[in-house]
């Protein structure tokens, strides 16, 4: 999805506020950051691609869940740095203030809140929190020339040493792969969950040779 295209969704979703152009400017500026590899706006690109193919496959409680989960895709990244760990709280409260900003509900603004939240550990308690999740997850199971270069981003992201980096991914790894399974819904339980666990199974592996490595080179 390029970025004419992005642009015009986001406008199409925002249609009821006149400060549409401005939180667009702050969106392109904080996706575009410099620090940023792989949460950028194509990712964001690839979750609406996941969205739209979920939308017309599933099923949720309320009309209003879609909208909610699309305007969670869009800030769930907003704020991003490696080195802290309230990313995804600060996103949530970015995305719930200007929701706020225009007079949109109180109960659809902390729906949105709650669905970037969600993304900090993965763990849904409800159906629009199983699909957030699964979209977030869905380059798991990607082809394994894309999760190649999805780990290469976030590798530049964090920018450590290649033993360090291996060393945290492995405890990512570890605790995905024991999930059972990774993904919520059935549709991305039948379109991805065979490829992460290959994907995540052979990465997993190279991390602990990188790791031994370079404790044997010690």
């Amino acid at each position: 999805m390029d970025l004419d295209a992005l642009k015009e969704r986001f406008f199409r979703l925002w249609h009821f506020s006149d400060a549409k152009q401005v939180i667009w400017n702050d969106v392109i500026a904080r996706y575009g950051e410099k620090h940023r590899f792989y949460h950028t706006l194509e990712h964001i690109g690839h979750c609406l691609t996941e969205f739209d193919i979920a939308r017309k496959y599933l099923t949720l409680p309320r009309a209003t869940d879609w909208a909610a989960i699309e305007h969670a895709l869009w800030f769930h990244d907003i704020v991003y740095s490696t080195t802290s760990s309230g990313n995804e709280e600060k996103s949530a409260e970015y995305a719930y203030r200007e929701l706020r900003g225009m007079d949109m509900p109180v109960l659809f603004c902390d729906q949105v809140k709650r669905l970037i939240l969600v993304t900090k550990l993965h763990l849904p308690q409800a159906p629009d929190e199983e699909v957030m999740c699964d979209i977030d997850l869905a380059i798991l199971g990607q082809p394994r020339l894309r999760f190649s270069q999805y780990e290469e981003y976030i590798k530049f992201e964090y920018g450590v040493e290649p033993h360090v980096f291996s060393a945290g991914r492995a405890k990512f790894l570890v605790g995905m792969l024991k999930r059972r399974p990774i993904f919520s819904t059935s549709l991305f339980q039948h379109a991805y969950e065979l490829h992460a666990r290959a994907n995540m199974a052979l990465s997993l592996h190279q991390c602990e040779i990188d790791v031994d490595m370079h404790e044997n080179a010690a």
